[in-house]
């Protein structure tokens, strides 16, 4: 069972804790705008909680789901749709949510709630 949802934009970190038991997986999804513009936080989630055991499967399903989502020919898709998914098996939660923070004061992202 995964216990959040990390995802990035170029400047821009968003945790999306996950409902559910206890975590011993977390993963760190970054996306192009061509997956997350039209693909929901949760419906990330969704496919991050189906494919979590799978790395390949979930980039598949973030990329395959987002282009059915923009068009109807999935040939003719006018963004590029790309996701890369790391996944941090038995990560402390506080202990990614340190490494999070120092990507701030580095000044290489900032972390926003996307639910705010």
């Amino acid at each position: 069972m995964l216990g959040g949802l990390v995802y990035a934009t170029i400047s821009t970190i968003s945790w999306t804790p996950l409902r559910g038991e206890a975590a011993d997986t977390d993963l760190i999804i970054l996306t192009s705008d061509g997956v997350h513009k039209p693909l929901s936080a949760a419906r990330i989630g969704e496919l991050a909680e189906r494919y979590a055991g799978d790395a390949q499967a979930l980039v598949d399903a973030l990329v395959d789901t987002a282009v059915a989502a923009t068009c109807s020919d999935p040939d003719d898709n006018a963004d590029n749709a790309t996701a890369a998914v790391l996944s941090l098996v038995d990560q402390a939660a506080e202990d990614l949510a340190d490494d999070l923070l120092a990507l701030t004061d580095l000044g290489l992202a900032r972390i926003e709630d996307p639910s705010a």
